[in-house]
């Protein structure tokens, strides 16, 4: 979740003070959904495609965070065909993507991939397709070029915990956490994707 009215320079020295204050392991990431590929992408984001190279969003957000990269993931650049999926890249029905889930063993048979499905994909990512995002700038927001729609910190449980702080200061409807746990698409659909969607801050513990 973020402020739209901000400026690109106000997220950058909040991406500082945030970094130095917290005194963090790694940057900040800066994430933000876009519906044109050819005209959304600034100068200076590279495509792993163009390299005849491929990576997951998660990856993405390592290379952002510990070595100041600026990516753009779209279905082309993403290895990661769940996550691809997810964010409405890819218009795979519900019988084909809980085939591919099964394959990688992510859950014990097809009931059970099912009822995870009905759980988080029908309620948070159902109109995705229709929203027509069709990739994600990442950056660490020190340098983001973009006024980001989500703000994506990595910490150790103290860290967070004074994040957590912040947000319950005033005991505000829009700054309550109600995160669920899974170990599964955890940073790029529950950590990005779903606080924009939701504007509401999400815990998560990402997995790889």
């Amino acid at each position: 979740m973020s402020d739209n009215n901000l400026s690109i320079e106000k997220y950058q020295k909040a991406g500082e003070e945030i970094f130095h204050r917290l005194h963090l392991d790694s940057y900040p990431v800066s994430i933000k959904y876009i519906k044109d590929i050819e005209k959304d992408i600034p100068s200076g984001v590279i495509r792993p495609r163009d390299k005849s190279q491929q990576m997951s969003i998660c990856q993405a957000f390592t290379y952002a965070r510990r070595f100041g990269r600026k990516l753009c993931i779209t279905a082309a650049d993403n290895f990661c065909t769940p996550s691809s999926v997810s964010h409405g890249w890819v218009p795979l029905t519900m019988e084909e993507f809980t085939q591919s889930q099964i394959i990688q063993r992510w859950s014990k048979d097809v009931e059970a991939e099912k009822r995870r499905a009905e759980q988080n994909y029908s309620r948070n990512f159902k109109n995705l397709i229709d929203l027509a995002y069709r990739g994600v700038i990442i950056s660490p927001l020190t340098e983001t070029p973009v006024v980001p729609d989500s703000v994506l910190i990595y910490g150790n449980g103290t860290k967070i915990t004074y994040i957590i702080h912040a947000l319950t200061f005033e005991h505000e409807e829009k700054y309550r956490i109600q995160s669920t746990f899974e170990g599964f698409g955890e940073s790029c659909s529950k950590g990005g994707l779903l606080p924009f969607i939701s504007q509401k801050p999400q815990i998560v513990i990402p997995g790889t």
